[in-house]
């Protein structure tokens, strides 16, 4: 499965939908070699599924970009965007947030009512 991932612009709004090949993301993320990545990425391109996704980004608005290709683009606006996964910092998990219930919102206790 391709990973796209979508990004608007900080400034004017305008969405980018990025596709990041496997031969960039299984060497940052130590999934697997970038060969490997190439291979499954060739079988994606010569099934027609990265076809379809970009059809489909662009029928909703996005501008497609290629991660493969480029990681930097300048925005209609004039901004600079940075698209390259490994500068963009990774959240770290920490052994207070481990604890946590996922999915449920935290409620206080209700005040008390006077007698």
């Amino acid at each position: 499965m391709a990973l796209v991932l979508n990004f608007h612009c900080g400034r004017c709004g305008r969405e980018y939908a990025v596709y990041y090949p496997k031969a960039v993301v299984y060497p940052l993320y130590g999934q697997g070699t970038r060969e490997q990545g190439a291979r499954e990425d060739a079988q994606e391109e010569a099934s027609g599924a990265l076809a379809v996704l970009r059809e489909r980004a662009e029928r909703q608005g996005r501008t497609w970009v290629d991660a493969g290709r480029t990681q930097r683009v300048v925005c209609a606006c004039g901004k600079a965007l940075n698209l390259d996964l490994s500068q963009h910092p990774r959240v770290p998990q920490s052994k207070a947030g481990a604890g946590r219930q996922t999915g449920l919102i935290p409620f206080g206790t209700p005040p008390k009512r006077p007698a």
